[in-house]
């Protein structure tokens, strides 16, 4: 819209990994999950939902405004150190990024590393690299 490009993807189990630049105007990028939205700006980090649908967001750098689905629909700004839970009641906690959290991070498996483009008619590029077999 406007020539703007609002990315959104959905993730209902499991885990992904997320670096996302800045923006700015060119429109916004947010994942979705059975608790929560979160909106990033230009932050990395990673997003992790449990078999019962609850989220954990875990921010290594920048700023990831939640948003409950659910129950309370609480919200909370998450910044660079920190992390959110986001129960099924729609109760945010947000915390600092414990040790075992940060080795999550830091022990990501880049070995197989596969990417898609996606292009506009604008030529605007979007990048999404995943890892996994």
């Amino acid at each position: 819209e406007n020539k703007d490009l609002d990315k959104e993807a959905n993730l209902s189990k499991g885990r992904t990994n997320f670096e996302v630049k800045n923006q700015g105007d060119e429109g916004s990028f947010k994942f979705t999950t059975p608790t929560a939205v979160a909106s990033i700006r230009g932050t990395d980090g990673s997003i992790i939902v449990g078999d019962d649908g609850t989220s954990l967001i875990i921010v290594n750098n920048g700023l990831v405004d939640v948003e409950a689905i659910g129950g309370q629909q609480q919200t909370g700004n998450v910044e660079g150190g920190n992390s959110a839970f986001v129960s099924n009641d729609g109760e945010i906690t947000i915390y600092e990024t414990t040790e075992e959290e940060k080795g999550i991070l830091e022990g990501d498996q880049k070995e197989n590393v596969r990417s898609i483009v996606i292009k506009t008619k604008d030529g605007q590029q979007v990048k999404i690299d995943y890892y996994g077999d």
